[in-house]
């Protein structure tokens, strides 16, 4: 298993990677990305631009990514409801938007490990909070809920969306972990 900054090439994985994900709202397993607006491969190979978007190579294919944003960074993407709260927060900041795993690899840990590199980035940076938004209602992300726990973030608040769907915003400091 490699960690590595995303290139060009590995967009149609990326994108491959969120359509696989995307579930309804009434979805009833454990992971899953909520009405998720899939978008234009061009978006995609601009947000690979940020340092911090993430992917995970093993034997020469993609097993999952994790897209995160400095605050600077997340300026420059399309506005949306959530964005525009996690944009309100103390600066600076990273906004850790996606993290996908490949259902055949999702108990190999792979998760975990794109966030520590992501924090990682982060202290090289010299940026020491994180943010996340994990669904909440109607569909709760139980397995991205566990896993940010147990990565020490803490749910700050839940925040609902004109279209009625809820996110917890989750944080962490690294101020300790320098």
């Amino acid at each position: 298993m490699r960690i590595r900054q995303a290139v060009e090439k590995d967009v149609g994985e990326i994108r491959s990677l969120i359509k696989d994900n995307i579930v309804p709202r009434n979805f009833a397993g454990k992971a899953g990305l909520v009405e998720y607006a899939l978008q234009p491969h061009n978006e995609y190979i601009y947000r690979i631009k940020s340092e911090l978007f993430l992917v995970c190579q093993q034997e020469n294919k993609l097993s999952g990514f994790f897209a995160s944003f400095t605050d600077k960074f997340l300026e420059t993407l399309p506005k949306s409801e959530l964005t525009d709260n996690i944009l309100l927060r103390t600066r600076p900041f990273v906004y850790g938007d996606l993290i996908i795993v490949s259902k055949k690899n999702r108990e190999k840990y792979l998760s975990t490990s794109l966030v520590y590199a992501c924090f990682e980035g982060m202290k090289k940076l010299e940026i020491y909070k994180f943010y996340g938004a994990i669904s909440h209602y109607p569909f709760r992300n139980l397995l991205s809920i566990k896993i940010a726990e147990y990565m020490g973030l803490n749910c700050e608040e839940e925040f609902a969306l004109s279209n009625g769907l809820v996110f917890g915003i989750y944080s962490k400091s690294l101020v300790n972990e320098k």
